[in-house]
């Protein structure tokens, strides 16, 4: 199930597939792909019905726009004795996902950017894979990191008193690509970038949760985490669970560990 921000007939009529034959089959291809990407999850109407069901009564609905996406220019015909011209690139407008809805019980309450839709897919064990862009160590230039693994547990617990909650997320990876001629086969390269691979990942749940507070909308499953530990102090909170959450302090904890470069050789340098 999907959702868009203007008239769904227009996504249906005017969107015209890139690398498939119809708008169906393009849908398709975009549930296959977003759960690798991380940036969304198209949800049945069974998964949707669980969420609002459930102890926190809410979930996210993936939201679908028409974009422009100009094909490559074409060359056309040179007649003899001409400069060489181009064909005008062809706007097609095209179906792709840019964050979600938030949903709480049969209202929309507000949306996710990609980043934040992220952070919730984090913490719900939705990424399969993905890739986290990071700063070169050496140069300052971009690093693409590839996920392989990302394992997470929310809870809460009471210290002194007071409800906490606890995000813990455990990433593998691999270099995946570098824009830079640095080597980042060392130790230290990689350490450094394991260490900003678990702050970039750690950011994208903080404005997750920061977002969702906001909404009163317990995205991430705390109350239900709650609901199996404390199931007394859970039917007192219940009622009012959304300014409960608001106030909730949250810790996380991200850990990263690449294990490959992918490289057999080291990065030839220019000279």
């Amino acid at each position: 199930m999907l959702m868009s921000r203007g008239l769904e007939a227009e996504i249906i009529t005017r969107s015209q597939g890139m690398l498939e034959n119809s708008l169906g089959d393009e849908i398709l291809g975009i549930s296959r792909v977003a759960p690798r990407s991380g940036y969304g999850n198209l949800p049945t109407i069974n998964s949707i019905l669980v969420d609002l069901t459930g102890d926190t009564a809410c979930t996210l609905l993936p939201i679908i726009i028409m974009s422009p996406d100009p094909e490559p220019a074409r060359p056309g015909p040179v007649p003899e004795g001409q400069e060489p011209k181009a064909w005008t690139p062809v706007v097609l407008p095209t179906a792709r996902l840019q964050g979600a809805g938030v949903v709480y019980r049969d209202k929309l309450v507000g949306k996710l950017n990609p980043r934040e839709t992220r952070g919730i897919m984090w913490m719900r064990n939705k990424v399969s894979a993905g890739a986290v862009t990071v700063e070169c160590p050496d140069c300052g230039r971009s690093v693409a990191l590839e996920v392989t693994r990302s394992t997470a547990q929310v809870g809460t617990r009471l210290e002194k008193g007071n409800l906490q909650g606890s995000v813990r997320l455990r990433l593998e990876g691999n270099l995946a690509e570098q824009g830079c001629e640095c080597d980042l086969t060392t130790e230290r390269a990689m350490a450094t970038l394991q260490k900003r691979l678990a702050e970039a990942v750690r950011n994208e749940i903080a404005e997750a949760v920061a977002k969702t507070k906001v909404y009163g909308t317990d995205l991430a499953g705390f109350g239900s985490a709650l609901h199996r530990t404390e199931s007394k102090l859970w039917r007192t909170l219940k009622s009012r669970w959304p300014q409960e959450y608001r106030a909730l302090p949250v810790t996380i904890e991200v850990g990263a560990s690449l294990r490959r470069t992918g490289l057999s050789l080291k990065p030839p340098r220019v000279r």
